[in-house]
């Protein structure tokens, strides 16, 4: 009989604890068994205990906005890292210390697995994080990464890693995304925006404003923008039920991404695709490896450009649409699934465990 694989997962987010499944989060938003997530589709039998961020409310607040490093997440699992098989930190700022503790002082741990979001300090090239994460880096065992462009990154300032790095794609849980009742939020047609950061707002509304303006513009999550235009409507932060209402709703979504060389955006992309939406979105390395027919893409930073991809989708007709929409919610099935991403993640783990 086969032993449990007993994991750690260090999260840079917080999670909240239940007895059981609670219906109205995502998995990724709970913790109500010892599978945890994604790793409900291993095949392997796993037990999966999960630390978050969470501590001291001025510490935590430090550790998020000025050192982009989790350190007491890290010492609160020291004393007791020898009980597992294998750790995984799913963000680098959840794993730069431990790594920096392995490495400074030679500290024997089960092995290491990365799953970078950021690069590492968001891409950088300089400065004392940089290198902080450059010495520590040292002692990472697999660095797994969800967009393509981190490759080179990694390639060219943590050549190290070279071949211990793996990329595998971002999924989501298309099933929760899909498989729920949705309700028409209003009569008018409309176009939405999801997003609350790292979104090129000036570009999309300068486009917007040039083009036909065929539909309303729906803008959810930044309650900051201030803008005078009875065409475009602006939301704050709403419930994932409402919000996926309005994409429901929509004629087509509108994904306008800043240009970074970290992962970003994808599950948002994901989200929906999941619910049949055709998407206009940004030409940025994120999300160049999202390949689908119903996904529609304009030069970034370029207002003619996407104002002309604008004119065309609001003239492509009902069933076009229709169509496209379930051509990116059967991809989203079979390439861009968590199923999919957690099977390959657990080959990653298997094979670093065999080493």
């Amino acid at each position: 009989m086969k032993k449990k694989i007993k994991i750690l997962l260090l999260i840079n987010w917080h999670i909240s604890y239940f007895s059981s499944e609670n219906k109205s989060m995502q998995l990724s938003d709970q913790c109500f068994d010892k599978k945890y997530w994604f790793f409900k589709y291993f095949k392997e039998d796993v037990e999966v205990d999960v630390i978050d961020t969470r501590s001291l409310k001025f510490i935590e607040h430090f550790e998020k906005k000025h050192l982009r490093i989790y350190i007491m997440q890290t010492l609160r699992i020291l004393n007791r890292i020898k009980n597992y098989d294998i750790i995984i930190s799913h963000g680098t700022t959840s794993a730069i210390f431990l790594d920096f503790i392995r490495q400074c002082f030679k500290k024997k741990t089960p092995p290491h697995i990365v799953i970078d979001i950021s690069s590492f300090h968001q891409a950088s090239a300089k400065g004392i994080i940089f290198k902080l994460c450059q010495f520590a880096s040292k002692s990472i065992d697999c660095l797994v990464y969800h967009t393509p462009k981190q490759g080179e990154y990694f390639d060219e300032q943590f050549p190290w890693l070279k071949e211990k790095k793996e990329f595998i794609s971002f999924g989501v849980d298309e099933e929760y995304w899909s498989k729920k009742s949705f309700s028409r939020i209003r009569k008018e047609k409309y176009i939405v925006c999801v997003g609350y950061r790292l979104r090129d707002w000036d570009t999309l509304i300068k486009a917007y404003q040039k083009s036909n303006k065929k539909y309303k513009l729906v803008l959810i999550g930044n309650p900051d923008l201030n803008i005078c235009d009875e065409m475009i409507e602006v939301k704050p932060f709403i419930p994932v039920k409402e919000l996926m209402d309005y994409i429901y709703g929509a004629k087509f979504s509108i994904l306008p991404l800043d240009s970074y060389n970290f992962s970003y955006g994808q599950m948002t992309l994901l989200q929906q695709m999941a619910m049949g939406k055709v998407i206009l979105l940004s030409d940025v390395p994120p999300v160049e490896s999202y390949v689908s027919e119903g996904l529609f893409r304009y030069k970034a930073k370029d207002v003619a450009d996407l104002t002309k991809k604008l004119n065309e989708l609001y003239s492509i007709d009902e069933n076009k649409i229709m169509y496209l929409g379930k051509v990116n919610k059967e991809k989203c099935k079979t390439e861009y699934s968590e199923r999919k991403m957690a099977l390959e993640l657990e080959k990653t783990i298997i094979n670093v465990l065999r080493r």
